[in-house]
């Protein structure tokens, strides 16, 4: 499901009507009885398509030099296990992907000469957080974020098959975590 709605905002902050995306996401978590929500997501790295403007939207600061592709794990309370062994499972099977851990360690190392530390933890190769949410939604969500969400060709296909083989791993990951 989309991130940003036709109203151009983040559906998963949106709390007042109408709330059209968001409204519908609700109805499928609650109709399917799910407990993960994997959303895809790519991200424009600003600092690198406005190179040298200083332009960082505000609350954006983290999101101004690629990192690679990377995982972010939000959990409600009582899930936090669950939520990291998704996180150590899903990562460890990425490493499989085709050029993936290459491409992370060069943005990574780019990253560092840049900007400093990783302001995350870096699990098999993929950067990573996890945190604890009480918003509305599934029990676990996984978001996924691929650096340069306008790249075609060969790059596209490159990134759609990362994503494509992160949700191939989570849902076997959670199908082996349900049965715990």
């Amino acid at each position: 499901m989309p991130r940003d709605s036709a109203l151009g905002d983040d559906i998963e902050y949106r709390e007042q009507a109408p709330l059209y995306e968001r409204e519908a996401r609700e109805q499928a978590l609650a109709l399917s009885g799910a407990q993960l929500h994997i959303n895809l997501h790519g991200y424009p790295a600003h600092e690198w398509t406005r190179p040298l403007s200083g332009y960082v939207p505000r609350g954006f600061e983290l999101w101004t030099i690629p990192k690679g592709f990377f995982l972010i794990l939000r959990h409600h309370p009582g899930w936090q296990a669950q939520g990291r062994a998704l996180l150590e499972q899903v990562s460890a099977a990425l490493l499989k992907v085709a050029g993936l851990p290459a491409y992370n360690a060069r943005q990574m190392a780019l990253y560092q000469q840049h900007a400093g530390e990783l302001p995350f933890e870096v699990i098999n190769g993929i950067a990573c957080t996890q945190s604890e949410t009480t918003r509305p939604g599934a029990p676990v969500t996984l978001i996924t974020e691929f650096p340069d969400e306008t790249v075609d060709g060969e790059a596209f296909r490159f990134a759609h098959t990362v994503q494509m083989e992160t949700v191939l791993a989570a849902v076997n990951a959670w199908q082996g975590l349900a049965r715990q």
